[in-house]
């Protein structure tokens, strides 16, 4: 037997140290006509096109990290932001304790720090799961193509967490679409989307629908049109459906904060408001509201709060505890059975004691070797994942709702210094479980007076303290004031 010496082990620990802890991809501009696999940090300092005839693979827990404010390129929808533009395929499957990430660069990043994900691949397939896409101009914009897209985390967009355009037909199920700038969902010209088991929260408007697009949010005739519904439209700002379309929508079987029809048509906006446009049709109700269970275990593998740690952002490890921050749920969030994984065995080896002679005789008296014993491994049960009340929970998921005991409005000492700028600054605060803010941060601002002045004033709001199931938490919300 073999034996390091003193010397070997210290060479060995000198060059582990000298191993980096996470590689890192720096991609200024790049046009994909093969097939690629991302994984690790990857940094997007220029529009990245797949061709065609380009095939891109993103693997979990995947960091897409782009420049604010950059693209080299100079190319695409926008030649001051970088742009993921897929033409070809994309497979970008995350897990639900391993997400990938589509994000900002930045440490402090805000809404449109970079443009968004362009499917335009008619011909190709796109599928997203279990990824987080944040602080883009449109999160996703859907052109004449019929992506997949479950169990993804939509938020922190300017202008839209989705975007459908031109004939699209895609597939939206499981996902939580919230605290975008103008809107969750933007359905243009010709759109035909299949939205079910989605939450969308916390936007201005829930879902604005122009043109001849025709969206589908429940519809339980039983026909090729059929869609369970399920989906979850509650607490928008302004509206939580905006039909300005002639085209009548279909919204049946849905959730919406409220069981009374007048609560309901008050943030609806359709035929009935204005007789030029297609009504909303959002009967029946559904019975109890959506699971929010089932949003929370796919909301909770979050980044630590506040978000102060220098990027790029470093891939999460998931532990080997199946109890731990990190769930883990089967494709459907509406099946949470966790499988139990157990090792084949022959039936001779089962049938015989731990003790097993080498060999056996049987009646022709033939000698039969047999096998080494079998050392059986102890069954592994995995745990169903349960709620980690350590951390910062979006306010749509707090018992009763969010409450403000106190408010405080910005105050305009050098209007001057406003560059007359008119607008609307949208703050993020983390509330503690007393009530109070710990942090504040701008996900959208006018100028550094503003956005300063709007700081100040979220930092002195008042809550009542957070409860999840009773359990005392940390919550985030978004604050919005007007200049």
């Amino acid at each position: 037997m073999r034996y390091l010496t003193l010397g070997s082990v210290f060479l060995l620990l000198f060059f582990t140290e000298m191993l980096p802890a996470q590689s890192q991809q720096i991609v200024s501009g790049q046009t994909i006509t093969g097939s690629v696999h991302w994984s690790g940090n990857i940094r997007i300092e220029g529009d990245i096109v797949v061709a065609p005839s380009g095939r891109l693979i993103i693997d979990p827990g995947t960091h897409i990290l782009f420049e604010p404010g950059t693209d080299k390129s100079h190319s695409g929808k926008d030649r001051r932001h970088s742009e993921l533009i897929i033409k070809g395929v994309l497979i970008a499957k995350g897990a639900i304790n391993n997400k990938i990430w589509f994000t900002s660069a930045s440490q402090t990043p805000r809404m449109n720090d970079w443009y968004g994900i362009r499917l335009s691949n008619p011909n190709s397939t796109a599928i997203l799961e279990y990824a987080v896409i944040e602080y883009a101009f449109n999160g996703i914009t859907i052109k004449k193509s019929n992506p997949l897209i479950n169990n993804c985390q939509i938020q922190y967009n300017f202008n839209s967490g989705l975007s459908f355009e031109l004939g699209s037909h895609p597939k939206i199920t499981g996902n939580i679409i919230s605290e975008n700038g103008y809107a969750g969902i933007i359905c243009n010209t010709g759109a035909k989307p299949v939205l079910t088991d989605n939450m969308i929260t916390k936007n201005d408007i829930g879902l604005i629908n122009f043109g001849t697009a025709q969206p589908n949010l429940g519809n339980l005739n039983k026909d090729e049109q059929y869609n369970i519904g399920r989906n979850g439209l509650f607490d928008n700002l302004t509206y939580n459906i905006h039909n300005h379309s002639i085209n009548n929508i279909s919204a049946e079987n849905d959730s919406w904060g409220e069981k009374e029809d007048t609560k309901i048509a008050e943030k609806v906006y359709d035929g009935k408001d204005e007789r030029k446009f297609g009504i909303v049709d959002y009967q029946p109700i559904l019975g109890s509201s959506i699971n929010i269970e089932q949003k929370i275990l796919l909301s909770q593998n979050q980044k630590p709060e506040p978000t102060v740690a220098a990027s790029p952002k470093v891939s999460q490890k998931v532990p080997s505890d199946t109890q731990s921050k990190f769930e883990t749920v089967p494709k459907s969030i509406t099946n949470i059975k966790p499988k139990t994984k157990v090792e084949p065995q022959s039936n001779l080896a089962s049938a015989v004691p731990d003790s097993i002679p080498k060999k056996v005789v049987v009646k022709d008296t033939v000698e039969v070797p047999l096998s080494p014993p079998v050392h059986r491994l102890p069954i592994v049960k995995k745990s169903k994942p349960s709620i980690d009340y350590n951390q910062v929970f979006l306010d749509a998921f707090l018992d009763g709702g969010r409450l403000i005991l106190k408010k405080s409005r910005p105050i305009i000492t050098d209007p001057k210094r406003g560059l007359k700028m008119h607008g609307k600054v949208i703050v993020r605060v983390i509330v503690s479980r007393m009530g109070n803010v710990e942090s504040a941060t701008v996900l959208r601002g006018l100028n550094s007076y503003y956005d300063g002045l709007a700081m100040e004033a979220a930092r002195k709001f008042k809550f009542k303290p957070g409860t999840i199931k009773g359990n005392p938490v940390r919550f985030s919300t978004s604050l919005f004031f007007e200049f």
